[in-house]
């Protein structure tokens, strides 16, 4: 129990402190191998854990793929750009389109991917409209809350909803009637 503690806690710390660039999966990598060969997590539990979670693994890498191609192709540029234009100026106004266009993309991107798609909007809007960084700091408070609230009704919708009703043999229909 120390040791894996131990492994866990170096693995977090370097995985915040990233020395010379060291990337967070690459860290994550070496912390599991490490775990692997020292004992303290065995192969089956490994794949026991990858049984679980394979197919939100597989939803988010899809999503972080989605959210990359929408960026190329510069459709997130253009949403800030189309929301500026449909507040006309009324900041209020400019919040509500933020907040309905996160629940949107979080009910089918899943809240994950709603942070992955919404923040990009929502810097590029304001980049565009040159706002204060209290103003920054609400847009993007209220995209985040706006992710996760709006990620409650649907299986896909959230990874952790994903799991669960996996786990627990919930099916759409189920799940959607409870929440």
């Amino acid at each position: 129990m120390i040791l894996a503690s131990f492994v866990f806690l170096t693995t977090l710390l370097f995985v915040i402190w990233q020395p010379k660039n060291l990337q967070i999966g690459t860290t994550a990598i070496i912390g599991a191998a490490v775990s692997l060969a020292l004992g303290t997590v065995t192969f089956g539990d490994v794949l026991a854990v990858t049984q679980i979670v394979w197919d939100a693994t597989l939803a988010f890498i899809g999503i972080i793929i989605l959210s990359m191609v929408l960026d190329e192709i510069g459709f997130f540029e253009w949403c800030a750009i189309k929301m500026a234009k449909l507040s006309r100026g009324n900041g209020t106004l400019m919040f509500v389109y933020a907040l309905l266009l996160g629940a949107f993309v979080s009910a089918i991107f899943a809240n994950d991917g709603a942070a992955l798609i919404l923040t990009p909007i929502l810097l590029a809007k304001m980049r565009i409209l040159q706002l204060n960084a209290k103003t920054i700091l609400a847009f993007l408070l209220s995209g985040g809350f706006i992710s996760d609230s709006a990620s409650l009704p649907f299986v896909f919708s959230n990874l952790t909803n994903i799991v669960t009703a996996n786990y627990f043999e919930i099916g759409f229909f189920e799940y959607l009637s409870n929440m």
